[in-house]
């Protein structure tokens, strides 16, 4: 074991690292849910007493586990803090992109455009990404 490893700064996973699925601390459970089912359209497949939610879309069990495990109303970690900085969902095609992001907007929500997708950050300001899936040539 070499000491010295844990020393450097992380940069992140590799880009075309696919994950399952997410647990993502939430600064309220009423709150979460309306913006994850009500504006992003995943529908509610667990509720885990009132700490905790599952959601996903398409009947899945889950994507997203969102939670208050770290107490309800926890602040937002320092920007260079250890953590999820940002998470991409990749949606069917470019009409249920479009279809978000009209959702989003006309729930106040504050989009950026760039070349690799939208970005925003949700109610307990984790960073959201998102892009439509390339269809195969």
């Amino acid at each position: 074991m070499r000491w010295g490893t844990f020393c450097r700064e992380f940069a992140g996973l590799p880009p075309d690292t696919a994950i399952g699925h997410l647990h993502l601390h939430v600064k309220g459970m009423r709150h979460a849910e309306r913006f994850y089912c009500g504006v992003m359209g995943f529908a509610a497949t667990l509720h885990y007493g009132p700490s905790a939610l599952f959601v996903a879309p398409g009947g899945y069990h889950h994507h997203l586990g969102l939670n208050i495990w770290a107490g309800p109303g926890a602040p937002t970690p320092p920007e260079h803090a250890a953590g999820l900085k940002e998470y991409t969902i990749v949606l069917p095609g470019e009409t249920e992109l479009e279809a978000l992001a009209a959702r989003l907007r006309t729930a106040g929500v504050e989009l950026t455009a760039g070349e690799d997708g939208l970005r925003f950050r949700d109610p307990s300001e984790i960073g959201v990404r998102l892009v439509a899936e390339c269809a195969e040539v």
